[in-house]
Formats: structure tokens, C-alpha cells, sequence
């Protein structure tokens, strides 16, 4: 068995409080609590999750601190993960906020400009 857990272990952002600004990073740790490992970037919080059962994965919507200023707010961008439970480990990000703006770029039409 498996214990997910979502855990803040400091103010990263120096604001004397912990909150959703903060890096809170999700772990897998054996049922005794032993073993804890930190599955998402430093510097994130998960956003949503759902776990595949058939694939023994975890997919996560996380929003990491992008521009790096060690806050996580509205100017960050959400990212796409894939964890595997079995290797307590990220296996790779599906989709991040740039990829998706590039596919969004290219599914636009054509646009034409009439000469007069």
C-alpha cells in the first residue's frame, strides 16, 4: 500500500504565512509513513489529481513557480504530469503551458488578408 500526502515544509515565499502561494509538494510514502518521496518539482503545488488504476499512475495538474520568484500565483503556468505510483516518480510532464499555446497556434485558420 501507498500514502499520498500534500505537505508545505516552509514559508518559501517569506510571507509569514503558509499558503496556496507556497511550494507544497505531494509524496508517496509506505503505509507506516516510511519511505516518503517527493513526486512533483520543487517549487509547486498540485492543482487536481486522478489516479489510473489499470496503469497504476497518478495525473496531476500543477502549477509550478515559472518565473521563479518563489511565489505561486495567477502569473505561473499549470503543467500536465504523469506520476508512476509503483517507481514513486514523475515520469514525464504531458503537457505544459507553452506546448499547449504552440498547438493552440497551429489549430488557428489561416488567416488571409484581402489586397484592395
Amino acid at each position: 500500500g501507498v500514502i499520498y500526502w500534500e505537505i508545505a515544509f516552509e514559508d518559501t515565499n517569506k510571507d509569514g504565512v503558509f499558503d496556496e502561494k507556497d511550494d507544497v509538494g505531494a509524496y508517496l510514502s509506505d503505509l507506516d509513513g516510511s519511505h516518503m518521496v517527493r513526486i512533483t518539482p520543487e517549487h509547486s503545488r498540485v492543482l487536481e489529481r486522478s489516479y489510473n488504476k489499470a496503469r497504476n499512475v497518478l495525473l496531476m495538474r500543477i502549477l509550478k513557480d515559472t518565473n521563479n520568484d518563489k511565489t505561486l500565483d495567477e502569473i505561473d503556468k499549470p503543467s500536465l504530469i504523469e506520476v508512476s505510483v509503483a517507481a514513486r516518480k514523475m515520469t514525464r510532464e504531458v503537457l505544459d503551458a507553452q506546448t499547449l499555446t504552440g498547438m493552440l497556434r497551429q489549430s488557428e485558420p489561416k488567416r488571409v488578408v484581402k489586397e484592395e
